[in-house]
């Protein structure tokens, strides 16, 4: 009766050890070996960035001699700063000098947002380049 014990299987790939040659393969070959690397990290599978990042950003803007806070949704490709401050003080009927105070708000979130967008675009193709490597 045979046992286990004792018994060590080791696979190994030769083509994946030279980076080089994988570049110069066939596509068909190359999927092959596709499944080593997470599809996050496949250069010819990864979406543009800017498909990628949410153009909508979570408003929560407290304004001075105003009780509860102003919450909305702000889109930065669809909808402008000024436009939208003067919508909510007229729907909110609120006093005319909040406008400027919303439409400071919504900048400094849309900022906010594109700048974390900008960093985690920069990590992921940190990441790239450090699995690539």
């Amino acid at each position: 009766k045979p046992t286990m014990l004792g018994r060590v299987w080791g696979l190994a790939c030769s083509q994946r050890k030279a980076r080089g040659v994988l570049k110069n393969l066939k596509e068909e070959r190359t999927r092959m070996f596709d499944y080593c690397m997470p599809y996050i990290f496949l250069p010819h599978k990864q979406q543009d960035a800017t498909e990628q990042q949410d153009t909508v950003v979570d408003i929560i803007c407290n304004l001075p001699n105003v009780q509860a806070p102003l919450v909305f949704d702000f889109d930065w490709e669809m909808d402008d700063a000024e436009d939208m401050a003067k919508e909510k003080v007229e729907e909110d009927e609120l006093d005319p000098s909040h406008e400027k105070v919303i439409a400071d708000t919504i900048r400094d979130a849309v900022a906010k947002a594109k700048a974390e967008a900008k960093t985690k675009a920069a990590e992921k193709k940190r990441q790239r380049q450090a699995i690539s490597a």
